[in-house]
This record gives structure tokens, C-alpha cells and sequence, in this order.
């Protein structure tokens, strides 16, 4: 079973979204009002690390700690899905009320936007067969060049020095989640060359990017899809 999208037109900026599909913070997925059993953060993780700390099972410091970089990433996240669509956003948390606005105006700026262009943000993807879904930072196309399609996640960090006093960032490895969004786009829109993969790291003092190779990404969400799926079998 194949979900059928309306061809790409010439002209088109955005990518139409996956009808059906929606996401409901209390249940999670559903295609067509029926819940979509796996989530992509359930595949491509076998650590509950950061379920258990939001739980306090390691003490209310981290618990603190995990929540407070959960606010700065959601206000980043909303902010940035509003600055590429072209409307107004605040850099105030609507939880916290903390103000964000040193990352956010940094990231806001940055070199990136004037090279690529957002066709997808927030955007809901879906794997019928295997019944998982997941919801991608962004989707963008080279301005110069519109058949070069990148997928890129925003990851935000707490402000960091070396021993010189310059800021930095400690970057993760987030082939897997890249490669589970490109699997997933590829079969959504196949006729789309999505080749260049990136994550924007963001702090309050500096942006860096990471691009990855999309064939690495692809075998690793593979691999970890495939360990998912025996697990829950094992299981």
C-alpha cells in the first residue's frame, strides 16, 4: 500500500501535506482516525534515558535540568517553523516565560537561510507499510538550485566555552534520525532527490551545522528499523 500525493507542480513552494494524518499530544499518530503503532523516536532509540529522567529516577537535578532544555528547544522549534513560513514569533516560552531570544535571533540570521528554503516545517511523514510515523524539523530546497532537497533537524544547547573563552557546541550523532526522515520522504515523494542532510546546532553564542552523508544515514536508520522490529518480535 502506497499513500498517493498530488504531483509536484512547477511552480509549487510547499509540499502538501499527508491527508489523514494527524498527531494528538495524548494518543500520539493516526492515518484515517486509526493510531499509527510506531513512532520514529521509538525506532531509532533502545535507550528509555531520557524518559526516566524527565521521571526523576536520577535525581531532581537532571530532572530540572532535561525540562529547562525542553522549553528553550520547543520555543526554538516554534519560532523557527514561524520564521520560515513568514510570520511573527515571540522568543518567549508560552510555558516559562523564560526569554530565548539571544539563540533564537542567532539562529534567525544565520547564513543558511540565505542558501536554502523551507518547502516542509513540522512536517508529518508516514511509512504505511510498517506503520510508523514521524514529524520532520524541515524540508528545504537550494535556492539556487531546486532539484538539491535537504532534510535538517534543529538541535538546541546550552551555552558552552573552551579554555580561551570561545563558545562551542558538543555535537551528537544524529545520523539515524536523518536517515529515518529521508526513507520516509523518499516514499512519500519519490520524484524528489533528497541528497544533503544536515543538523543546525544552536546556542545562545554560536550556530553550527553538521551536514551528514545521506547514504550513511539511510544504512543506519535501516539497521536500527530492522532491530526495532526484531525487538518487538523478541518481545
Amino acid at each position: 500500500m502506497k499513500i498517493k500525493m498530488p504531483k509536484l507542480k512547477k511552480d509549487q513552494r510547499w509540499l502538501d501535506p499527508i491527508r489523514g494524518l494527524e498527531y494528538h499530544d495524548e494518543g500520539g499518530y493516526f492515518y484515517n482516525e486509526k493510531p499509527v503503532p510506531h513512532r520514529m523516536t521509538e525506532v531509532i532509540s533502545n535507550s528509555n534515558y531520557f524518559s526516566r529522567v524527565r521521571n526523576g529516577d536520577f535525581g531532581e537535578d537532571k530532572q530540572v535540568n532535561l525540562l529547562i532544555s525542553l522549553d528553550q528547544g520547543n520555543t526554538a522549534h516554534k519560532c523557527m517553523n514561524e520564521f520560515v513560513r513568514g510570520r511573527s514569533f515571540s522568543p518567549y516560552s508560552e510555558v516559562s516565560n523564560e526569554n530565548y531570544g539571544e539563540l533564537i535571533n542567532r539562529l534567525v540570521r544565520h547564513w543558511i537561510w540565505d542558501e536554502w528554503e523551507a518547502i516542509g516545517s513540522e512536517y508529518m511523514l508516514l511509512d504505511v507499510r510498517r506503520k510508523i510515523a514521524g514529524t520532520c524539523d524541515l524540508i528545504l530546497r537550494h535556492k539556487q538550485d531546486h532539484s538539491r532537497i535537504a532534510i535538517a533537524d534543529l538541535k538546541t544547547k546550552k551555552h558552552k566555552e573552551n579554555k580561551d573563552g570561545i563558545p562551542i557546541i558538543q555535537k551528537t550523532n544524529h545520523k539515524t534520525q536523518l536517515g529515518g526522515y529521508i526513507n520516509l520522504l523518499n516514499q512519500i515523494y519519490p520524484e524528489l532527490s533528497t541528497e544533503d542532510a544536515f543538523i543546525i546546532f544552536a546556542s545562545p553564542t554560536t550556530i553550527e551545522i553538521k551536514t551528514y552523508d545521506y547514504i550513511d544515514c539511510l544504512e543506519e536508520y535501516e539497521a536500527a528499523r530492522s532491530l526495532y522490529f526484531q525487538n518487538q518480535e523478541d518481545f
